[in-house]
């Protein structure tokens, strides 16, 4: 459920209306696009094998597939996690 409090609009906007607008949005959600470009967002299919990755494509050919490590948290040290030649 999705609520809006009775003194206040909800407005559907465009990122790449958004970006670069500060006059009209602020300087926070003006900042939203340039924000979400630093993450990279990996499409995952039912069998858990990354289908397409943005930015960019599929895995290539050689199965290389881009991994994550979490640097916060704190439950697991960073060399826990696989190098790319550890992957099978």
């Amino acid at each position: 459920v999705l609520s809006v409090p009775k003194n206040m609009k909800l407005l559907a906007v465009p990122l790449f209306e958004l970006y670069d607008n500060t006059a009209r949005y602020g300087p926070q959600l003006s900042a939203i696009p340039h924000l979400l470009s630093r993450y990279n967002f990996e499409f995952v299919d039912e069998k858990g094998q990354v289908v397409a990755a943005t930015p960019g494509q599929a895995p290539d050919a050689n199965g290389y597939t881009p991994q994550t490590k979490v640097l916060a948290g704190g439950d697991i040290e960073i060399d826990d996690f696989p190098t790319n030649e550890e992957v099978v």
